[in-house]
């Protein structure tokens, strides 16, 4: 975490910043401005979680930085420091949102307690807001929010890593993330129903992050796309462009990394004989059967997973229905007994949720199952149909295999044996 020390005072603000760096705590930069323009040149150039500032300063205040910087989005906390003649001065600071203030002297234990309590403040503000983006941008990169609009205004190059039928690193996702503090990344999301992450950065780091990825894993395939999304409908497709990418790559050549920009075999041709012609054309691969079939069951194990689309604009008894399918749905689970849960008759409820959800809810139901069956393959090909079916929600095996090859257009058996794809076609190896 970064922290900034505003004061005219020399002695005062080299002080202060010297017993916090001796603490040791989560701020590991401490900076010092000697005024308020320049604490505002500096907020300009680094992103600081707290900013502890004196009241009196020559030209500007300290209040006065603080409006600027609030103004600006520069910082969300403040800390005032402050003599016993300015207390009152101080108090009306905190009425505007200043977060607490010191006495000057500083005592060191109570600077020690303020810095504690704003780190944790800090730090749960930041998962909140982690979380919630994460689940923005899933929504987008899964068409769930074609519409939303994110605010982009600058060039984006997207990475998508997959590590599919390897075991997990869980380490990985650690490294990863402190890309962010290496400059190479702006946001790392994992994909929880895909052993898949996503890298959001600028396209100037591309080769470096490149690297970087090939060296922290020896069995990721990685594929890129860059432009400037405005919508989660643009996002979306420049996720596809890199996942397919990365699936080439994988599937027909046996290459761990591949820019989608350069990549001339589209997906849209995927599942014509033409994708064919253009692999061999293009890439002078000629994929078997199995590596095809690979490929395709990615995509659907992608796709499968339902929608629940924007929670917010359904109907209150169709997002609780949607969250009996997500807690439930490894139990017995009817249209009856949900409705008779939320309070409605079978018939009303399940027009309702067609209504909402375009599909019944009987469907939905047995989608969400598959796609969660299928999450768990892909995490670990070693696992069987026989063994997640009946944990899933499907006790009669049967049932299950019919509910699989209509949602899946495949047998679970075929679907199972391309989760192991031959190494014997043109293209593939194991990843080096």
């Amino acid at each position: 975490m970064k922290l900034l020390v505003v004061d005219d005072e020399n002695l005062i603000a080299r002080g202060i910043a010297h017993v916090i760096e001796q603490f040791g705590g989560p701020f590991d930069q401490v900076d010092i401005a000697y005024s308020c323009e320049g604490a505002l040149k500096q907020m300009e150039q680094v992103r600081y979680d707290l900013v502890i500032t004196d009241i009196s300063m020559p030209g500007a205040s300290g209040l006065e930085l603080i409006k600027a910087a609030q103004g600006g989005g520069l910082c969300e906390n403040f800390c005032i420091l402050s003599g016993y003649s300015e207390f009152e001065y101080a108090r009306s600071a905190i009425r505007l949102g200043v977060e607490d203030y010191l006495l000057k002297p500083v005592d060191k234990e109570k600077l020690r307690e303020l810095l504690e309590a704003i780190s944790k403040k800090v730090c749960a503000r930041d998962v909140s807001r982690r979380r919630e983006r994460d689940s923005v941008l899933t929504d987008c990169l899964f068409g769930r929010l074609e519409d939303q609009e994110l605010g982009n205004e600058r060039p984006l190059l997207l990475t998508v890593a997959e590590t599919l039928f390897h075991p997990a690193d869980p380490a990985l996702g650690k490294k990863l993330k402190e890309y962010r503090g290496r400059g190479l990344a702006d946001h790392v999301l994992s994909i929880h129903h895909l052993p898949v992450f996503v890298v959001f950065s600028r396209p100037c780091a591309e080769r470096t992050l490149v690297r970087s990825l090939l060296k922290d894993s020896p069995v990721m395939f990685i594929g890129t796309a860059a432009g400037q999304p405005a919508t989660g409908a643009q996002l979306r497709e420049l996720y596809e462009r890199a996942l397919h990418a990365a699936l080439c790559g994988h599937c027909f050549l046996g290459r761990r990394y591949m820019n989608g920009d350069a990549l001339s075999v589209p997906r849209s041709a995927q599942g014509t004989k033409e994708f064919e012609k253009l692999l061999l054309r293009q890439l002078d691969a000629n994929p078997t059967q199995g590596q095809m079939l690979f490929y395709r069951q990615c995509w659907r194990a992608l796709a499968a997973k339902p929608a629940a689309g924007d929670k917010s604009a359904q109907s209150p008894y169709a997002a609780q229905m949607i969250e009996l399918v997500e807690q439930g749905f490894d139990r017995e689970l009817t249209l009856n007994s949900a409705a008779r849960t939320i309070g409605l008759s079978p018939e009303y409820a399940g027009k309702l949720f067609r209504t909402e959800m375009g599909v019944s809810f009987s469907e939905y139901l047995n989608r969400y199952r598959i796609a969660k069956i299928l999450e768990y393959m892909l995490r670990d090909p070693r696992l069987s149909f026989e063994q997640l079916a009946p944990s899933m929600g499907f006790p009669d095996l049967r049932n299950f295999y019919r509910v699989f090859k209509r949602i899946m257009q495949t047998t679970p058996g075929k679907y199972r044996d391309s989760l192991c794809p031959p190494k014997d076609g043109p293209g593939y190896d194991d990843g080096e």
